[in-house]
């Protein structure tokens, strides 16, 4: 993240009056030579007074020429200055200075809504002002943001609660970025080394972080590993052309703030208005990527592929102008190219062969997400579930899991662009719920969300499911005797075992929707058989699920799972 923003242009307040030896119109001088910002002279400073120094936050408010003395008296005294001239013309209380549990937050001589009554600040319950009113660098409600973090809004309620939910405050006037990532974890986002500040990023991109607006974090394998995208720990080898100063080749990792923006953005992907020092057209990028190799060429200069244009291989660069590239390269956890290696080839040139003799590899762009062929389905045990799918085309594999309490702060999954989807989420706990959404998204990161589900988890102590006895149709073909006004179904289920040895209880659910939300018999057994009659109406009838689990009759809170859900059909016709 970046470092706090300045003031905006509409909180800048009266000039500053510097700590001199000459008194301003008013004041007067003082033994040491400093002079009162406004009233008459203070006790100067001595030996055992502790020095002025600003805080990061004070020293922000300085570069934009609201110094100490245009608030405070010099000389040592820690309060106001006598009724200095603040913004909308108010005044405020010499030595007015608000505490909220025990640590100084602000006076309120300035955050408060200009021309109205003065107002305490604290900063762990929504404050007067907006905090966007300071700081600039976040997104206002009167710009239209393609992805953004936290959009902030202008109602200081709403903006000071969406700056938050990432933002830890406890040392707002410190000039130190805290982020709360998640999981009780606050990192310190004001270091300038790059390893250090990715690591924050990583607090939240590398699969547990925190859920915004109910959005989770892209997970970003790999921008550690050597393998692993070229911005990360990877150091460069001569491939990527020549690069822009200051940037140079095997430089180590970059700064995730070198491309991305901390708060908002006008594309998809985060990027800052500026990159490598040279102005973006954000909006130009668009989420398949297309657009980006502009942004990519203000390190990038020259044959950006020069390292595919060697040994008689390429003789011109494999992917010109106009193909996103993004495609290829990315930390998102699509990786569509591999660095080819020069073993085991019979021209010793590489042994990528399917990537560089199959026609056609770089498909064209295309903007639709990955369809659901079948699933998510999911079967869960006492501490481990695996979610499986299948898609229409390769897609990425992810599972955004939570409970009550995180939301869907994890996600847990893969890259790996395939077909066929198996997603096994392990370290869960016992009895407990979870909810769960499937992300996939296909090679030109068009996203495809299944709605977010429920299920709870079992007791290790709980009995297996049962095996269904599957109930055939009841299909009544109307001769010359009328159908049957009812029709009794007996449903039959296995015998299972509680592992303590315990007596079993079932329960059995029967519904008219494979969702089972307003069953028409929830029941819990002793025996394996429950009969029902059901109404015989005219095809096509009506269609039913029904299904059972198995408890602990003493321990019942060591519940096992569901069965697969079994479906019949109940229905008269007339034969033609």
């Amino acid at each position: 993240m970046r470092a706090i923003g300045v003031m905006v242009a509409s909180l800048a307040m009266v000039l500053p009056t510097a700590c001199g030896r000459q008194a301003p119109a008013g004041g007067s001088a003082d033994p040491n030579g400093f002079a009162a910002a406004d009233g008459p002279a203070r006790q100067p400073l001595t030996a055992t007074d502790s020095a002025c120094g600003g805080t990061g936050a004070h020293d922000k408010h300085a570069t934009t020429g609201i110094g100490c003395a245009s608030c405070h008296p010099c000389g040592g005294s820690y309060g106001f200055a006598d009724a200095p001239t603040l913004p909308g013309g108010t005044s405020a209380v010499g030595g007015a200075v608000v505490r909220s549990s025990g640590t100084t937050s602000c006076t309120v001589a300035c955050h408060y809504p200009f021309g109205a009554s003065p107002q305490a600040v604290s900063w762990s319950t929504p404050g007067p002002l907006a905090c966007s009113a300071c700081h600039s660098n976040v997104a206002s409600a009167s710009q239209t943001y393609r992805s953004a973090h936290t959009v902030a809004q202008t109602d200081p309620t709403t903006n000071r609660a969406a700056c938050q939910s990432c933002h830890e405050t406890s040392l707002h006037t410190s000039g130190h970025v805290r982020i709360d990532v998640g999981s009780g974890q606050v990192v310190d986002a004001s270091v300038s080394d790059p390893v250090q500040l990715n690591a924050t990023c990583q607090g939240c991109h590398g699969g547990s972080g925190r859920t915004i607006s109910g959005e989770t974090p892209p997970v970003l394998p790999g921008w550690s590993s050597p393998t692993g995208d070229f911005h990360g720990a990877r150091g460069g080898a001569g491939f990527g052309g020549t690069l822009a100063s200051p940037y140079t080749v095997g430089q180590g990792p970059l700064a995730c703030t070198e491309c991305h923006d901390a708060h908002a953005s006008q594309n998809a992907f985060l990027f800052a208005s500026t990159a490598g020092g040279v102005p973006v057209v954000p909006a130009t990028i668009d989420r398949a990527g297309v657009g980006a190799e502009m942004l990519c060429a203000n390190c990038h200069l020259g044959n950006r592929h020069a390292g595919c244009m060697i040994s008689n291989c390429h003789t011109s660069d494999p992917a010109p102008a106009g193909k996103p590239c993004f495609f290829c390269h990315g930390h998102e956890g699509i990786v569509n190219f591999t660095l080819p290696t020069w073993d085991n080839h019979p021209n010793g040139n590489g042994s990528y062969c399917s990537h560089c003799h199959s026609p056609g590899w770089f498909p064209v762009v295309e903007y639709t997400p990955p369809r659901f062929v079948s699933g998510p389905t999911l079967s869960a045990s006492a501490t481990a579930a695996t979610v499986t799918w299948t898609t229409d085309e390769p897609a990425t594999s992810w599972v955004e899991l939570g409970t009550a309490s995180d939301a869907l702060g994890t996600t847990v999954g893969d890259g790996a662009l395939t077909t066929t989807h198996q997603v096994a989420l392990t370290g869960l706990s016992q009895l407990t719920s979870y909810a769960i959404r499937v992300r996939t998204s296909d090679a030109f990161r068009n996203v495809a969300f299944s709605p977010i589900t429920s299920f709870t988890t079992s007791s290790a102590s709980a009995p297996p499911a049962p095996a269904l006895t599957p109930e055939p149709d009841f299909a009544y073909e109307w001769g010359g005797t009328p159908p049957p006004a009812s029709y009794t179904a007996t449903f039959q289920w296995s015998a299972v075992a509680a592992p303590d040895g315990h007596p079993v209880q079932y329960r059995f659910q029967l519904a008219t929707t494979s969702t089972f939300d307003a069953p028409l018999v929830d029941v819990w057994l002793d025996g394996t058989t429950y009969q029902r009659a059901l109404a015989v109406t005219q095809y096509p009838g009506v269609t039913y699920s029904w299904r059972v689990q198995a408890r602990d009759a003493v321990e019942t809170a060591s519940v096992g799972p569901w069965t697969p859900a079994g479906r019949f059909a109940v229905y008269w016709y007339m034969p033609y």
